[in-house]
């Protein structure tokens, strides 16, 4: 097994914007956070695009390892 962390730091240290790349600060893996609100205004999109990055990421290594 080869662990893939977090690439992005956190792009909103202080205020927890919602809008921003992994804004819980996340190093270990991927995380989101959702309200309780409708499907289309949670999780936000800040988590969403760091969701996507992070698949980006994965697809990146298991490309790099695979022969």
């Amino acid at each position: 097994m080869i662990w893939v962390g977090q690439a992005e730091h956190n792009q909103s240290p202080e205020a927890g914007k919602e809008d921003v790349v992994n804004r819980i600060g996340s190093y270990l893996g991927v995380m989101a956070q959702s309200e309780n609100d409708t499907p289309d205004v949670t999780p936000p999109s800040g988590d969403k695009l760091t969701a996507y990055k992070f698949g980006q990421r994965i697809a990146e290594i298991t490309k790099a390892f695979s022969f």
